[in-house]
């Protein structure tokens, strides 16, 4: 069985009797199985850092570092997630990061304000802009991380999934106009694990609250 380690504990019930309020964890680990060719990419927003995970069959995980307030914090949260290998640890920002002797290496921004991530013949993209740009967004998956209020964002027919920060949402019109195209929106909080597994065929989202 493959895991990715959380500090949360999932309790494992019947089909038959699960409820909505079962659907809560408490702090100890979050397992999720990934078979042949599937990745899990997860969403951890806590003590001021945003990070995202990706992990695949291998147990092996590949670690993204949006923001942070500062090393100490974002150590004490990679420690207490108890990843067991780090294959890649990849950031935006200015100061590149050591972490158990492993260093990271700096992502570029592309002209399209997208940072791009590719499996199973699907794309996941983090959009990075904080300039007015009126930008036409055509990933499958696509993590609004930093953008202009003012930018009218479009959004391609290629996008299954919209992910937003819950201090950073996209303007009301562009929520609408997700809703209104069958495109998906996720918030992305510090109250709950959110994850997106790429099946070989498709893919699952995973939501699970946390009790602090």
């Amino acid at each position: 069985m493959k895991k990715i380690l959380f500090v949360i504990v999932l309790i494992l019930i019947t089909p038959v009797f699960f409820k909505s309020k079962e659907k809560q964890v408490f702090n100890d680990t979050y397992d999720i199985i990934f078979k042949n060719n599937e990745v899990g990419i997860t969403f951890i927003l806590e003590n001021n850092t945003n990070i995202i995970l990706i992990n695949d069959e291998d147990n092996i995980t590949d670690l993204i570092v949006l923001d942070y307030k500062n090393i100490d914090n974002l150590n004490k949260v990679i420690d207490k997630l108890k990843i067991p290998e780090i294959r890649n640890i990849y950031t935006v920002t200015p100061v590149l990061i050591n972490y158990n002797n492993k260093n990271s290496q700096e992502i570029k921004v592309d002209e399209n304000n997208i940072i791009e991530f590719n499996y199973n013949s699907r794309n996941f993209c983090i959009y990075i802009n904080e300039s007015e740009i009126n930008d036409n967004i055509n990933c499958n998956f696509v993590y609004m991380y930093k953008f202009n209020k003012n930018t009218n964002t479009e959004f391609g027919s290629n996008t299954e999934i919209v992910f937003q920060n819950y201090k950073n949402r996209l303007p009301i019109n562009i929520q609408e106009s997700l809703y209104e195209n069958w495109i998906d929106l996720y918030t992305i909080s510090p109250y709950e694990y959110t994850t997106l597994k790429i099946l070989k065929d498709g893919y699952d989202t995973i939501i699970v609250p946390i009790i602090k």
